[in-house]
């Protein structure tokens, strides 16, 4: 097969070429609807591939074959993740995929020496001892296939290895271009910089001309709207209140206890009590069990004589019991299990599944009042004694007659409380008084927001999917809105329309706004300006500096020698009080000193580069094509109200012999990446020219495998 491809290599490399132009353009998946041509028959097929049809039991053995690596990994949790897991769909996909490269193998002519197929065989761990005709049948059986199947399986899982190679060799890029892409992501570099922020700008920016503020007051109109706000009053009728009000009959009781009956079924159990008798060196509790677990522990040379001992010692307790003893007092006395021997090695009701198998075969036909013998296990020796015993079974009606009680009052008690305040709204409208009156007079509790409220106000009292609805509704409107299971009777008293706010209304606030408008354009023009003098490195540095002495000489940002001020504080106020507030002036004046005139990041490579002068994959890229003859960018870096002049500083890449280590580990990256892309591509190509039908029962939620 490798001949073949061999010969015909340059043109399979441009059909995946000229493919993968057109991937995105093709599903690798099925989407079963867009599939059509389902005919009566397909209630026992599940894919039809041109001639070829695929059997809904073959389907399903398959969704058991992708589904068990999921398990296995997934465990317990496996159903909480299959809808996204869709084994479905990967099923029906290797399908057609075995299918449509069988067909594509035989057409080219390609297959496999029956020796190949021999080792592919001898190779299964199933015949690591030898392999004879019975133990070859014997595996067919496991496998579920004939002779024939498996050698055409083998066959085609050969081929596609082969293929899978010739595809990762024609991934392969030049030595030319690995060279390149390892020394360009290995690379180091750190970088020099200046920062010109806008904050430094926004005192400069003229405001004396009004026209302009009107402009950016027309420009930005919506944000200085007002928005619609209501002032309400409220009752509230919550399920709780009418908890108590349910009537609940003995049919409604059967009938529910009928619908949640398996709910209430209750495993075989034991009620017990316990003598406990350690082995040598054994836990007397969980917590010491945890702590001997994370210690060192030194077991004693006499060990196994010692355990013997304790062994006598269980076997003379349970002689003692036969004799007479009372069960209580000797388990207070004797026992070694620290959370039952105070209440006389009582250790309640205990379910079938949490007892091993031991102690079962000895409880099995048990009489109440009865002893088992010594039991033992890897750290202790157990006598038991059988208090009451209790059948597997399902609780009677009269036993969760209260459970289900109070279940019918929480289902029913929302219809109470809907019922109710309905009730209350027909009345309130009738009397026609305001709500908080009417409310008073009917001995119930209201409420009133304090002024207007606003849809998104969080703090009106009400739900926000209530004030929402409210704050549609008109002056005067009265009426029930329902959030959860609590229903609200609500009286709207007033509405103050959204609007916008007139520019005298707002003039500050659109002064503020124009000047960070402004600020912007102010910080990049003097950038750009800097970066017009910015030669080199050493001129960055210079203009860095007069900057730094620029802003010092304003007041804007403070030099190492300027000594903060202290905060003034008012008669009277606590020393402690003072104290912090002089810190927090210190330290926010420390942070607005510049500790240099330029700031450098650290040596990094591309993919590892951080800092604000990153501000995106483009800048980073630019960066990087800066030379040491030619330094500094020639282009202002923006990230929002900051502007950076920055410059290459240093330059560092790893040894021959590290970027040797990595080509290997590059290459094979090539060749993987690259090779799986053709094999979308090819099997994209194949797929498109094959009349491919799925039946879509096969993706019902109900389907059962």
């Amino acid at each position: 097969m490798l001949q073949f491809f061999r010969k015909h290599q340059h043109k399979f490399v441009g059909l995946f070429l000229v493919v993968l132009a057109c991937i995105m353009m093709v599903s690798f998946g099925l989407d079963p609807s867009t599939m059509s041509g389902i005919k009566s028959s397909s209630q026992t097929t599940a894919v039809t591939v041109d001639n070829t049809t695929v059997s809904m039991s073959a389907f399903y053995k398959r969704v058991q074959l992708v589904e068990a690596p999921m398990k296995k990994q997934l465990g317990e949790n496996y159903e909480q993740f299959r809808k996204f897991l869709n084994p479905e769909q990967k099923a029906v996909d290797s399908l057609i995929d075995e299918i449509v490269y069988a067909d594509f193998f035989d057409q080219s002519g390609l297959g496999v020496s029956a020796a190949a197929i021999k080792t592919k065989v001898f190779e299964a761990p199933y015949f690591q001892s030898g392999i004879s005709q019975a133990s070859f049948s014997n595996y067919l059986r496991a496998i579920g296939m004939t002779s024939k199947q498996l050698e055409k399986a083998i066959s085609s899982e050969l081929l596609s290895e082969q293929l899978d190679r010739l595809l990762k060799h024609s991934s392969l890029p030049t030595d030319q271009e690995i060279s390149a892409k390892i020394k360009r992501d290995n690379e180091k570099r750190s970088f020099s910089y200046m920062e010109i922020s806008a904050d430094n700008f926004i005192d400069d920016v003229d405001i004396s001309d009004e026209a302009k503020l009107l402009a950016h007051y027309e420009q930005n109109r919506d944000s200085y709207r007002e928005p619609r706000a209501s002032s309400f009053s409220w009752v509230t009728f919550a399920p709780a209140e009418f908890m108590s009000s349910v009537e609940i009959s003995d049919d409604d009781l059967e009938e529910l206890y009928q619908a949640k009956k398996n709910d209430f079924f209750e495993k075989e159990k034991f009620q017990l009590k316990k003598i406990q008798v350690n082995k040598a060196g054994a836990p007397a509790s969980a917590l010491e069990s945890m702590v001997s677990k994370s210690s060192d522990s030194k077991k004693a040379d006499n060990e196994e004589n010692v355990t013997d001992e304790k062994r006598l010692l269980a076997e003379e307790l349970l002689e003692k019991l036969k004799n007479g003893a009372d069960f209580t007092q000797l388990a207070k006395e004797s026992s070694d299990d620290l959370g039952s021997k105070d209440n006389g090695g009582d250790i309640g009701w205990l379910y079938i599944d949490s007892l091993d198998k031991d102690t079962l075969a000895e409880l099995k036909d048990l009489e109440p009042g009865k002893l088992t013998g010594v039991i033992g296990n890897d750290s202790s020796y157990s006598i038991y004694q059988l208090v009451a015993h209790q059948d597997a079974r399902t609780k009677p009606l009269d036993e969760v007659k209260e459970i289900l009680s109070a279940q019918l009052r929480k289902d029913d008690a929302p219809v109470y409380a809907s019922a109710e305040a309905d009730d209350f709204l027909h009345r309130l409208q009738q009397d026609k008084v305001p709500l908080v009156d009417f409310a008073t007079k009917e001995n119930r509790n209201s409420s009133s927001t304090k002024g207007m409220v606003e849809a998104e106000d969080t703090s009106a009292g009400v739900p926000l999917e209530v004030l929402s609805e409210i704050s549609l509704l008109p002056a005067g409107a009265k009426q029930v809105v329902k959030a959860a299971e609590t229903f609200y009777v609500v009286e709207v008293i007033e509405v103050r329309p959204s609007r916008v706010k007139e520019f005298e209304e707002v003039k500050n606030e659109v002064i503020t706004s124009y000047k960070t408008a402004e600020s912007v354009t102010l910080a990049k023009a003097h950038a750009e300006d800097l970066l017009k003098k910015a030669a080199d490195l050493a001129a960055l540095a210079t203009i860095a500096e007069e900057e730094k002495n620029r802003l010092a000489a304003a007041g804007k940002i403070l030099t190492d020698t300027t000594i903060p001020e202290k905060p003034e504080m008012p008669e009277g106020v606590p020393p402690a009080v003072a104290a912090a507030a002089e810190k927090a002036a210190t330290e926010e004046a420390e942070a607005k000193k510049n500790t240099g005139p330029l700031k450098t990041t650290d040596l990094a490579t591309r993919a590892t580069l951080s800092g604000d002068i990153f501000a995106d994959e483009s800048t980073k890229r630019k960066l990087f094509t800066l030379r040491q003859e030619k330094p500094v960018l020639q282009e202002v870096i923006s990230n929002n109200r900051t502007f950076f002049i920055a410059g290459l500083a240093e330059v560092t890449s790893e040894s021959e012999d590290t970027l040797k280590e990595k080509e290997a580990e590059l290459r094979k990256s090539f060749a993987d990446e690259g090779g799986q892309r053709l094999m979308r591509a090819l099997t994209a190509s194949l797929r498109a020219k094959k009349n491919i039908v799925v039946n879509p029962d096969i993706f019902s939620e109900t389907t059962v495998f």
